[in-house]
């Protein structure tokens, strides 16, 4: 192995060359401190966004219509798009709200779970089980 430690310019330690696989040493050094740092910062969602199916309130069938979810889609979503996330939940199409929300048929009992699986898309800005309106 040839010698690491040699002066930069300002005569301070400098390390350089090569170890004995032929790589350069400062650039494993740096990788290996990127590794490190990275170990330290927290993982978030996406967008930041609620993702906890849980964290929807629970349910019940005097509050929320059985089998709907109303989602809100990401302006630009394409048809396409909507259609293969609607399809991810069993979900299909019943209406437009306006302001790129529709309401949504998924399965009956799977409200909660449908809302928080399209909720981790980026393309979906929110979705919930559709509430009833009470007068």
């Amino acid at each position: 192995m040839r010698n690491l430690l040699a002066s930069n310019r300002l005569g301070a330690p400098a390390i350089r060359g090569q170890d004995a696989s032929g790589e350069n040493f400062a650039t494993k050094l740096a990788l290996a401190g990127l590794v490190i740092a990275a170990s330290f910062v927290p993982a978030a969602p996406a967008g930041s966004q609620e993702t906890d199916p849980a964290a929807h309130e629970a349910i019940s069938p005097d509050t929320v219509v059985s089998g709907e979810v109303i989602v809100t889609f990401r302006s630009g979503t394409s048809e396409e798009a909507r259609e293969q996330l609607l399809a991810l939940v069993q979900g299909d199409f019943i209406r437009d709200l306006g302001g790129n929300a529709v309401v949504v048929k998924v399965p009956v009992g799977s409200e909660v779970s449908a809302s928080g699986s399209l909720e981790l898309d980026p393309n979906v800005l929110s979705a919930k089980p559709n509430d009833k309106v009470q007068n």
